[in-house]
């Protein structure tokens, strides 16, 4: 018998090169795959938030984030059926990414449990629903409103493409 939920908690950035445009990885793993996500990523045993975004940062793009504003903690519910569940709840920590160092990865090195293919900046009028996900909109929403809005979110249908 499949149980009800899966539960993942994860630490992202928001970053934007020009104020139109957003950070974003090439997701290649999880309910989020082939479309574009937000970088960051899983707390490691015993990590603070603030490491875990520059760690994942660093991974997936190649970036350091140097100055960051935390914004808030959200949480998306969708259905995906994942090992034995039916339902996944992402709680995600959102930061504002002011300033980076580094050089941008086209490209991320892959070792096991690296789930972006690389990092690009995307205009935020391309992205949607159909090749974003939920973070990377609730992203794209701040960025035009100025507003994090941190109520839950249920989606009725999700779709892993």
């Amino acid at each position: 018998m499949m149980s009800q939920l899966h539960q993942a908690f994860g630490v992202y950035g928001i970053y934007t090169s020009d104020k139109s445009d957003l950070l974003v990885i090439h997701k290649t793993d999880g309910p989020y795959q082939h479309r574009y996500d937000l970088p960051g990523g899983t707390p490691e045993d015993f990590e603070g938030s603030q490491t875990t975004l520059s760690r994942e940062f660093r991974e997936e793009t190649g970036l350091r984030p140097m100055s960051v504003q935390q914004l808030g903690l959200k949480s998306f519910c969708y259905p995906w059926i994942f090992e034995q569940t039916t339902f996944n709840q992402h709680r995600a920590l959102f930061y504002r990414v002011n300033s980076v160092t580094g050089a941008l990865l086209e490209q991320t090195q892959q070792f096991e449990g690296q789930d972006s293919a690389g990092a690009t900046f995307i205009k935020l009028e391309a992205l949607n629903s159909e090749n974003a996900s939920p973070l990377v909109l609730t992203a794209k929403a701040y960025l035009e409103t100025h507003t994090f809005d941190d109520s839950d979110m249920t989606l009725e249908h999700w779709t892993v493409l």
